[in-house]
């Protein structure tokens, strides 16, 4: 028993030099965002003249309300997640994920690329308890351990823990009672039509003023979420490849 304590607790030391912030000395990895303006939003211009819908304001609040109905529906998703973070500093990273989410709140993600290479193929499980499962890769060796949910070492390059970030605490955010939204414009992305909101919520996170949520509205589903300090981007997730109630792998919350 001793021993096995014993290397936990070694194990756990190492970890200081965190799984996902990407600290310590990494080989060079893939920036998979830079941060800049989404490449293949295409936004619609307003016609001199023409009736702006986005005055409506029963149009946003349609969107609102068939926002919230659809995630009723949905009880699971499969999905990529593209990443970008930039720290209080200003530096910034980037990361590729493989999510998986099951209701109420059965979490986990696996990093494909990331501007950090040394923390591709860290894989994190999160049931919503105290513990995160993590199996990562330290000094050549695959090793499993698990932290509490709120240690920083296991938070992303903006702090941020996984249960502050997860899938239900987004559309926590975004539906809450007391969220302010402003339907900001309407177009594409990636051939899909998209309405892009701003919302000002009481459940935002630490340095954030608003936020700009991308809305497919052929499913009502998010497409992206974007978190601002006034005219900063500190972070943004986009969500790609989703596949909603899917059947899940036998391996997508564990560490195997």
């Amino acid at each position: 028993m001793k021993k096995q304590i014993g290397f936990k607790s070694l194990l756990s030391l190492v970890l200081l030099a965190s799984i996902l912030t990407g600290c310590g000395i990494d080989p060079p990895g893939k920036v998979v965002d830079r941060g800049s303006r989404l490449k293949d939003l295409k936004l619609n211009q307003s016609q001199p003249g023409a009736q702006n819908p986005q005055q409506d304001p029963n149009r946003v609040l349609q969107l609102v309300q068939l926002v919230a109905q659809a995630h009723s529906r949905n009880n699971s998703v499969a999905c990529d997640l593209i990443a970008f973070f930039r720290k209080d500093d200003g530096t910034t990273s980037s990361m590729k994920s493989k999510f998986r989410f099951k209701k109420p709140n059965q979490t986990s993600m696996e990093i494909t690329e990331a501007s950090q290479g040394g923390t591709v193929g860290t894989k994190l499980v999160w049931t919503g308890g105290k513990d995160v499962a993590i199996k990562t890769k330290l000094m050549g060796f695959w090793l499993k351990t698990s932290l509490d949910v709120n240690d920083s070492r296991i938070a992303d390059a903006r702090g941020y823990r996984i249960n502050q970030t997860s899938l239900d605490q987004m559309f926590a955010t975004f539906l809450h009672a007391q969220a302010k939204h402003e339907l900001m414009s309407e177009g594409s992305l990636k051939g899909r039509p998209v309405a892009v909101v701003r919302v000002d919520s009481p459940m935002k996170l630490r340095g954030v003023t608003h936020e700009v949520f991308g809305i497919y509205v052929d499913n009502f589903v998010p497409a992206f979420r974007e978190l601002y300090n006034g005219k900063t981007l500190l972070m943004r997730i986009q969500i790609d490849n989703a596949r909603l109630n899917p059947s899940m792998e036998s391996s997508a919350f564990n560490l195997d």
